[in-house]
């Protein structure tokens, strides 16, 4: 449940670190598809697992 709360975190974390402007000296300022890109990876990876993790938990019941 813990893991849960911070996959979440981290997502809102890295959109806005991604967009804030490079003058604060932590933004990349970046647009909105560089962040759609760069969380798009996260998001295949958890299609991948939530059906890897069902056949888990099937196999297992």
């Amino acid at each position: 449940m813990i893991a849960d709360g911070r996959i979440v975190a981290l997502s809102l974390v890295i959109q806005q670190l991604i967009q804030l402007p490079a003058a604060t000296g932590y933004g990349m300022d970046k647009w909105s598809l560089a962040v759609g890109l760069v969380m798009a990876p996260q998001g295949f990876v958890m299609m991948i697992m939530a059906g890897l993790s069902a056949v888990i938990a099937k196999s297992r019941a």
